[in-house]
């Protein structure tokens, strides 16, 4: 699912809520969302200009802040890492990833349903 075209953050956690209780304990949930620390940082301002252009490419792009997006997660057991940037998300070996540009907007998570 596409959940940065889901404008309401409220919307998106009851989408995902139902998408799980549609699955058994033990699934896995994984979540990859453009996210905007909307703190006034260079990085934030970066993130507010992709958000506008994709916006008028595609009609509709919502970013979230980690804190939204760690929301989405509600009523499972989020796994370590926990939520981080994708370029920080190395389960095994070292991190081989260079955080620049578009890969710093972009956070993941991996939970399990108990």
């Amino acid at each position: 699912m596409s959940l940065h075209h889901i404008v309401e953050t409220e919307q998106a956690r009851q989408i995902v809520a139902a998408y799980l209780d549609a699955f058994p304990s033990g699934s896995y949930l994984a979540i990859t969302h453009l996210s905007n620390p909307h703190d006034g940082s260079r990085l934030a301002e970066f993130a507010d200009a992709v958000e506008g252009k994709l916006r008028n490419a595609w009609g509709s792009m919502t970013f979230r802040t980690p804190e939204e997006i760690r929301c989405l997660f509600a009523g499972v057991e989020l796994l370590e890492p926990g939520l981080t940037r994708v370029s920080d998300w190395w389960p095994a070996g070292p991190n081989r990833i260079t955080p620049t540009g578009a890969s710093r907007l972009l956070q993941v998570g991996l939970a399990r349903k108990p």
